[in-house]
């Protein structure tokens, strides 16, 4: 014989297993994202750290040295409020970048070109296209350098942005 089952679920039934059931969901989401206490600083010795680790200065500067692209690198990326504006990169062996943005946009590049050692200063309008007047010296760069320095500096723009929402998520920011 087959038992009927009610056609209520078994909160709406039961209010005390209801909220308790609500309570333990709305603190289980509580805990997991609360952020933790930085025991590192407690533990560790400041010297032993790593160089690739990320330091935010009080101007809301976050330097980085890492490997990017291949590229051994060491930027600053400067923030305003909670938005990336510039980046100023030092390429190893040789070569140095500044990077400006307008929210996700590229809109300003100055330093050196890819390959090369000649500097450059390239300007785009809001859309994303090289602006005629600042054309000059970008007559003598091509289409796939001019690519490098875009994909670049969208690179570097997301490895900013997610270094500084991990350290504002784990509370060293």
């Amino acid at each position: 014989m087959r038992t009927r089952l009610p056609s209520t679920p078994w909160f709406t039934t039961r209010p005390i297993l209801a909220a308790t059931f609500g309570l333990a969901s709305v603190l289980g989401l509580a805990a997991g994202c609360s952020k933790s206490p930085d025991l590192s600083s407690a533990t560790a010795d400041p010297k032993s750290r790593s160089s690739a680790v990320a330091q935010t200065q009080p101007h809301d500067v976050l330097r980085i040295e890492a490997v990017v692209g291949g590229i051994p690198t060491s930027y600053s990326a400067y923030f305003d409020a909670s938005q990336l504006r510039r980046i100023a990169e030092t390429r190893q062996p040789a070569g140095t970048g500044d990077y400006v943005f307008h929210g996700a946009r590229l809109i300003e590049y100055k330093g050196t070109a890819p390959g090369s050692a000649a500097v450059i200063e390239l300007r785009f309008d809001p859309q994303g296209v090289l602006v005629p007047a600042a054309a000059g010296n970008a007559a003598q760069i091509s289409d796939s350098e001019l690519s490098s320095i875009r994909n670049r500096a969208q690179l570097l723009r997301s490895l900013s942005l997610a270094r500084r929402a991990t350290e504002t998520h784990t509370g060293r920011h």
